[in-house]
């Protein structure tokens, strides 16, 4: 019987490669099977949403911004990405 409701999609995401040998994936692709059960959804598995990348986050000082007017702009653009984007995400 084909399911022609809502699609639910996972994301798996970490950002330490040393996750991937560990059960971080395995957890939140469970996690997120029983989430879509519990709210009566199919979980699609025909899209891999995987990142599985480094974590843009690093340790140490953080440099003064040299161009602010391009710090606003960024911030606006991500502002509006996120403004299209919220309305496909859970």
């Amino acid at each position: 019987m084909k399911n022609n409701g809502p699609k639910v999609f996972s994301y798996l995401r970490f950002s330490d490669p040393r996750q991937a040998s560990g059960s971080s994936a395995d957890r939140q692709q469970r996690y997120a099977q029983n989430w879509a059960n519990t709210k009566g959804l199919v979980m699609d598995e025909s899209l891999s949403l995987r990142d599985e990348g480094l974590s843009a986050h690093t340790h140490g000082p953080t440099p003064v911004p040299s161009n602010a007017a391009a710090f606003t702009e960024n911030e606006a653009q991500a502002i509006a990405l996120l403004t299209k984007l919220k309305p496909i995400t859970l």
